[in-house]
């Protein structure tokens, strides 16, 4: 019915403002945010161009970007919750928590998490 649809589109929105509020509240010293991810591993898929590892590099505290070096020369700037959705865990890391980013995930075939994709599909329904 039209109001159970409703009512899961304010159920998911409440959900994303949540998720949204906790990220802001995430400090600067998290090791998951700015130069804690220096050093750290990351793995993408590019299209047909096949999936490539890399390092984060450095962080631009200003723009807020991290920067990523790649196995075969290229390089980019992310955003951090693009870092996150490819970042690898720590070598040795076991059970849950930051060092499972990214790496322990279901992903699509274009190597997105399953759950970033949810994410979309939900911020997209809301907007319509």
């Amino acid at each position: 019915t039209a109001a159970a649809i409703a009512g899961a589109a304010v159920s998911a929105a409440a959900a994303a403002a949540a998720a949204v509020a906790a990220a802001a509240t995430v400090s600067a010293s998290d090791p998951l945010v700015g130069a804690g991810l220096v050093g750290r591993s990351v793995r993408k898929l590019f299209g047909d161009n096949g999936m490539f590892e890399g390092k984060v590099t450095s962080w631009d505290e200003f723009r807020e970007l991290v920067h990523v070096d790649y196995e075969d020369g290229d390089e980019e700037e992310l955003e951090l919750y693009e870092v996150w959705d490819i970042l690898l865990p720590r070598a040795g890391g076991k059970g849950k928590g930051p060092d499972k980013v990214g790496g322990g995930k279901e992903r699509s075939k274009e190597g997105h998490s399953l759950e970033a994709c949810a994410s979309l599909i939900t911020i997209s329904f809301d907007r319509h």
